[in-house]
């Protein structure tokens, strides 16, 4: 695995808006990141994506394929502030400082990106299933029964449970007394 690494210096918005998309982005592979970037409406959004973009060209530079990166780590420092005034009431100053950011980007090469099922699946395979059981068995000419909704259980029948409230426990929130 190798790193590709690509800075932006003195980017004129403070560094907590900035953190707002980066932290979106982090850990993603190349590719989907810059599709998060191009349907995000922020203001930081574009100087992202010319960095992650010119971070995937200097792994295309080193001999890289773009489908092999990911972003390993993605930091947000805070730059150079300026400090400028602004009139207040009678006759007081108040400082208003302008913060600016500095970003880093660090790309991971190594082996083919799996996709989102196997990350969250790493071992496990979904079961395949034959065509008689996709089918429901109506390939031999059988019919398949649909299922029989289960009753509550006899202890369950008169308590009122999260998700069997009903239209008296609307009225008893909502009751207000008419004057």
């Amino acid at each position: 695995m190798s790193l590709v690494i690509a800075k932006l210096s003195n980017l004129r918005i403070s560094p907590r808006k900035v953190r707002l998309v980066a932290n979106l982005i982090k850990g993603m592979s190349g590719g989907n990141a810059e599709i998060e970037l191009q349907i995000r409406s922020r203001r930081s959004t574009l100087p992202l994506l010319k960095l992650l973009r010119s971070a995937k060209a200097n792994a295309a530079h080193q001999g890289f394929s773009e489908h092999d990166l990911r972003i390993k780590d993605i930091r947000v420092d805070e730059g150079v502030s300026l400090k400028r005034a602004r009139k207040q009431a009678p006759g007081r100053i108040k400082q208003v400082v302008k913060r600016s950011s500095h970003i880093r980007v660090v790309l991971e090469t190594g082996e083919k990106l799996r996709s989102g099922l196997e990350k969250i699946l790493p071992s496990r395979t979904l079961p395949v299933k034959s065509e008689e059981e996709s089918m429901g068995g109506a390939l031999g000419g059988e019919t398949t029964e649909t299922p029989m909704r289960k009753s509550p259980r006899p202890d369950q029948v008169g308590k009122i449970t999260p998700l069997n409230r009903g239209r008296d426990f609307v009225k008893r929130v909502f009751r207000r007394k008419a004057i």
